[in-house]
């Protein structure tokens, strides 16, 4: 009989356990600072690939350099940051839920055409912060990007209000990208 009675308060205090657990609020899951840079630096096309609107502020990530290339048999290519300690990546921390950081590596090809890293962005205040960001996966080759991948960076880099000569890197590494891939005048 004690047995019984000792079942029967174990499957109450279980079921009470489980009531509070699905009536209690969950704890928020921290933002995630990731660093934007080429065309996802471009509000527009982060919140179309990111699922919505984060919070983001103008930065640098130094000791990147910015050049176009392509991992894939593709005429055309995109942004990608590689390693060069005398140069910086303008860009944006953008601050997501985990739900839209997840949403970005889906449309934006993680683990197979981008790969995340960690980095640390200097935020235009001199603050660095520690953030994410993509960089192609494999052995990317230099190629030129398309007309719209240039347009999307440089209304990025307008809308977080870099100068003209930020804005001249976009251009002279597209055309580092043509000269490199043969695809050069």
């Amino acid at each position: 009989m004690k047995l019984v009675q000792l079942g029967f308060i174990l499957a109450a205090l279980l079921a009470m356990a489980f009531f509070a657990a699905i009536a209690l609020p969950k704890p928020e899951e921290a933002p995630v600072a990731f660093f934007a840079y080429g065309a996802n630096l471009e509000a527009g096309t982060m919140r179309a690939r990111a699922g919505g609107d984060g919070n983001a502020t103008p930065a640098a990530l130094p000791g990147y350099r910015l050049v176009f290339q392509t991992n894939r048999n593709s005429q055309f290519g995109v942004a990608n940051a590689i390693p060069d300690p005398s140069s910086s990546v303008s860009g944006a921390i953008y601050m997501l839920t985990p739900e839209q950081e997840k949403e970005l590596d889906k449309k934006s090809g993680v683990p197979d055409f981008y790969q995340k890293i960690t980095v640390r962005a200097r935020q235009k205040g001199g603050a660095d912060v520690p953030a994410v960001t993509y960089v192609l996966s494999g052995s990317p080759s230099f190629a030129p990007p398309s007309r719209p991948t240039v347009l999307a960076a440089s209304k990025g880099l307008q809308q977080f209000g870099y100068s003209q000569s930020e804005q001249d890197t976009l251009a002279d590494a597209a055309s580092e990208a043509q000269q490199k891939s043969g695809r050069g005048s």
